[in-house]
């Protein structure tokens, strides 16, 4: 990701523990500050969900039907024929 300036504040609200335990995971991956490592897990953990929910999962056997499908559509009924005249 290109260095951009964060201009954007986002509150949040946290136990002691969970600071500490955020902290010390920061620390350890080597992130300079707090605001980096929690921006960084939470990017990629919305860039994970989104990526879920707009993948289409299908067993090899719903893709061959797939392919075969694009491959050798179907004639059209009278009603896609009238829907594009």
């Amino acid at each position: 990701m290109s260095k951009s300036i964060r201009k954007t504040n986002i509150n949040m609200r946290a136990t002691e523990q969970e600071k500490l335990l955020l902290e010390k995971a920061a620390n350890l991956a080597g992130f300079s500050n707090l605001t980096n490592f929690i921006m960084t897990a939470a990017r990629k953990e919305a860039f994970r969900i989104i990526n879920d929910i707009n993948t289409i999962h299908l067993s090899s056997q719903d893709w061959d039907s797939v392919v075969n499908l694009l491959s050798n559509p179907p004639e059209p009924n009278q009603e896609l024929k009238k829907l594009l005249s």
